[in-house]
């Protein structure tokens, strides 16, 4: 399994938590054992892990709650775009 982070160190530091972006490679897919997504339990074959609260979410996952979010933003701001985005 290849661990890595934006910066292509084996874990990251995001602007308010711990991560580490995962993904499974062929002998990984093979092990009996495999991390299930902390929303809709499909294998995490690629994704996000955030070891505190030990949240992990694949990547559509990971997707639908970031565009929810960004929707959310919009909102709020009374339908701007976030510029900071």
């Amino acid at each position: 399994m290849v661990v890595s982070n934006g910066n292509g160190g084996p874990q990251g530091s995001g602007t308010l938590v711990n991560w580490s972006l995962i993904w499974a490679d062929e002998a990984d897919e093979k092990k009996i054992y495999r991390m299930k997504c902390s929303v809709c339990l499909a294998d995490l074959k690629c994704g996000v892990v955030f070891p505190e609260p030990g949240l992990r979410l694949c990547l559509k996952c990971l997707s639908e709650i970031h565009d929810t979010a960004i929707n959310n933003l919009k909102k709020d701001s009374g339908g701007k775009e976030n510029e900071g985005h």
